[in-house]
């Protein structure tokens, strides 16, 4: 199921937009946040969870959100210091970043999917 959450995400952004600095955009004039403009992890987050704003995860293993960021992390190359919650943190600041497009986003996540298990 990893190729088809990766690729499902991708998709939600090429459908919704793409946000940066929030799991969403809540300024967007969308009925739901489901429909909104989300980030990378927000677009994990709507297809583990249902909802672009991720669950808070108590507990000291990493959440299943957490295990996706760390593949997506790992294909980008960004240093993970911390496993709780690290990689969502690395790929969010990869998202963020000021010359970070849309583009590059679903480009990573197609690549994902293309590349993960099914």
């Amino acid at each position: 199921m990893t190729r088809t959450v990766f690729a499902e995400a991708a998709e939600t952004i090429v459908r919704n937009g793409h946000c940066k600095d929030d799991y969403y955009d809540t300024t967007a004039v969308a009925e739901t946040p489901q429909e909104s403009p989300v980030c990378l992890v927000g677009a994990l987050s709507l297809h583990l969870f249902g909802t672009p704003l991720p669950p808070w995860m108590p507990g000291d293993e990493p959440s299943e959100l957490e295990t996706y960021a760390v593949r997506v992390a790992g294909h980008l190359g960004l240093p993970v210091e911390d496993m709780r919650d690290g990689a969502q943190v690395a790929v969010s600041n990869w998202n963020d970043a000021e010359e970070r497009t849309a583009d590059e986003v679903i480009a990573a996540l197609r690549a994902l999917a293309e590349s993960g298990e099914r």
